[in-house]
């Protein structure tokens, strides 16, 4: 049985149902209004996803994950999906930099020094690739994943 990258997209079909079903009580972006906030803990680590509304529906998710520091400073591993009816508009991009928007605004109020983001793309997702380049970097580095074994590019952006 051959082990995949993990998948954005699992956590955006959670997210909506358990949003429809009102299960969860995000909270309204402080900067975005079209933008909910859920920091929830699913195993020990903090969450932080963040979930772009269109027309009442929850169309694209982008969440957070901290991992190792780099150079000391704290660094989320981001995952992104967008809901397959709503692709090809935009609202990946649209909710990762809103996202990115937020997390500077509350991260530089509780006075952080400096906030990494990484993304971890499969060789073979042109479509997060392609967003990745444009949001994080114009350089990745060339890895494998530790999960599924799969070759990677690994993608990392200071946001402040």
């Amino acid at each position: 049985m051959t082990v995949q990258m993990t998948d954005p997209m699992n956590g955006l079909v959670f997210f909506q149902k358990a949003f429809a079903g009102g299960h969860i009580a995000p909270q309204k972006g402080d900067i975005h209004s079209d933008l909910l906030v859920l920091n929830d803990r699913p195993d020990v680590e903090t969450r932080l996803t963040y979930a772009l509304i269109k027309n009442r529906k929850v169309v694209a998710t982008a969440t957070f994950i901290p991992v190792d520091p780099i150079g000391g400073h704290l660094c989320f591993n981001t995952g992104y999906a967008v809901d397959f009816s709503e692709r090809s508009k935009g609202y990946g991009k649209e909710v990762t930099q809103k996202a990115f928007d937020e997390l500077i605004n509350g991260f530089k109020r509780a006075r952080i020094p400096h906030l990494y983001v990484e993304a971890l793309v499969s060789t073979q997702n042109e479509h997060s690739n392609k967003l990745a380049y444009r949001l994080f970097s114009a350089s990745p580095s060339a890895c494998m994943d530790e999960v599924s074994g799969q070759p990677a590019f690994h993608y990392v952006r200071q946001l402040f």
